[in-house]
């Protein structure tokens, strides 16, 4: 980014937080950013950028797949990633018990849904090769004392207006995943695949609005991710403008492409076409038989054959989501039907699936 970009970028976002947030809000989210970078000088940075140098290129030559938490998971084969390097984000841990395999790498760098993952990030952080955070938000929130110390785990400085490929310094750009796309590019990947980045953003009607950006979910309603608990009861976010994301998904485009960087959209439906489409079944071949055991491994059923009846056979099939009722014991549904009972049935069943155009659903305590 030039001088002359670098103002404009920043008149931008100035004038937006002035419109939108007021200009008190305007005031301190600039105080804040600025003691950060105060902060930042009196830093020795020495033993990060070491850290960040040593990983610089480990995984040349190979793929990664960047998973988004749309709603579009449910209808994706996840259980085809098991032998793949991952990233995921924020709360996809609500997808390890219906999942074989844990991810590669973790991000989280919402300073809300930071603090409301106290905890929950340490859970997932030691599930995972590595794991990436802010250690000073620009919102000026030091995050080194709320995650535990590990080996694995690296710090981001978010400090950049706009992509960088000199990590530790990254910008974040409207969204977690154009963050991990630095992460990833940083660690030597050249061929990117997304999957569940829909970007069919829709006002989350069970929320409170502080103001335009800082929302807090009152029920288990999400809409906008794979389950309802995502933003769910009292969990805090921050409201996106799907507008100004899919700009920087444009300039991610220009700015990978540019080094080499080949990023294609693997996921299923959404509005995010900037980058390619190409089919997830397309660039993983698997037999039937083989998907099977990694898609039921979490239910720990056994079982043999090439279709979810032959696995399991003593499973109810429902027509509908009308005839679902969380009384039911195993069941078999076919997609379209399955993604509608998902938002009732992930609070008391393990949703398996899709495979064959159709989804199974477990008791929980069969897990």
């Amino acid at each position: 980014m030039t001088f002359r970009q670098g103002i404009a970028a920043v008149a931008h976002k100035s004038k937006y937080i002035l419109r939108e947030e007021g200009p008190i809000t305007y005031l301190d989210r600039a105080r804040r950013a600025l003691t950060v970078r105060v902060r930042r000088m009196f830093m020795d940075r020495r033993p990060i950028l070491a850290r960040w140098r040593a990983i610089k290129g480990r995984y040349e030559g190979r793929r990664a797949f960047l998973i988004g938490n749309g709603p579009s998971l449910n209808r994706t084969p996840l259980h085809l990633l098991a032998d793949e390097c991952t990233m995921c984000f924020n709360r996809f841990n609500l997808m390890f018990d219906r999942l074989c395999w844990r991810p590669t790498f973790f991000l989280t760098i919402d300073d809300r849904v930071l603090q409301d993952m106290v905890g929950e990030n340490d859970e997932i952080t030691a599930q995972v090769d590595m794991a990436f955070f802010p250690d000073l938000h620009p919102y000026n929130i030091d995050f080194r004392p709320l995650i535990a110390p590990r080996d694995n785990v690296y710090w981001l400085w978010l400090d950049r207006l706009s992509f960088s490929d000199d990590l530790p310094y990254a910008g974040i750009n409207k969204s977690v995943a154009n963050v991990g796309l630095q992460v990833l590019a940083h660690l030597g990947f050249r061929e990117i695949h997304l999957v569940g980045v829909d970007m069919d953003y829709q006002d989350h009607k069970g929320a409170a609005k502080l103001n335009a950006r800082d929302w807090t979910a009152t029920r288990d309603d999400d809409p906008n991710h794979f389950d309802p608990r995502y933003f769910g009861a009292g969990r805090r976010y921050h409201h996106p403008r799907m507008d100004e994301t899919l700009a920087k998904f444009e300039e991610a485009q220009t700015f990978f492409d540019q080094r080499g960087v080949h990023i294609r959209n693997a996921g299923v439906g959404g509005r995010l076409e900037v980058f390619p489409r190409v089919e997830l079944r397309q660039l993983i071949s698997m037999s039937p038989e083989r998907e099977l055991e990694l898609l039921l491994a979490p239910t720990g059923l056994s079982g043999g054959g090439a279709t979810l009846r032959e696995w399991v056979p003593e499973a109810v099939s429902l027509a509908s989501s009308e005839e679902w009722t969380s009384s039911v014991s195993q069941a078999i549904l076919p997609l379209d039907e399955a993604v509608r009972v998902i938002p009732n049935a992930v609070f008391t069943h393990l949703a398996i699936g899709p495979f064959g155009g159709e989804y199974l659903f477990v008791p929980r305590r069969r897990a």
